[in-house]
């Protein structure tokens, strides 16, 4: 028998238990609009960025914060800025990735 068990996150993990595939894309957040090279500005909840190692874990970080409808993740710097609205401040920078619902 076949079963799939979609998840939310990937956990701590776990050993492997013979007859189990587990897989992730660490660049999908579901219900998210993904945009590449695109920053928006103002609107942040918080007063600096927050430190996360990828775009999966800014929009997690998103997902599970009051308020967050939007964020701006750049990878250089590894930092997360969440954001009330996209508002209507959007620029084109290469290292930045958006991601809004």
């Amino acid at each position: 028998m076949r079963r799939c068990w979609p998840k939310t996150s990937i956990g701590t993990g776990s050993n492997s238990t013979g007859d189990k595939i587990s897989g992730y894309h660490p660049d999908k957040c579901g219900g998210f609009e993904r945009k590449d090279a695109w920053d928006i500005r103002g609107n942040d909840i918080l007063t600096s960025p927050i430190q996360q190692p990828d775009y999966a874990s800014c929009c997690s970080q998103c997902q599970a914060t009051l308020g967050c409808i939007a964020f701006t993740y750049s990878s250089a710097s590894q930092q997360c800025s969440l954001k009330t609205s996209i508002g209507s401040g959007r620029s084109s920078t290469g290292d930045r990735i958006s991601g809004y619902n």
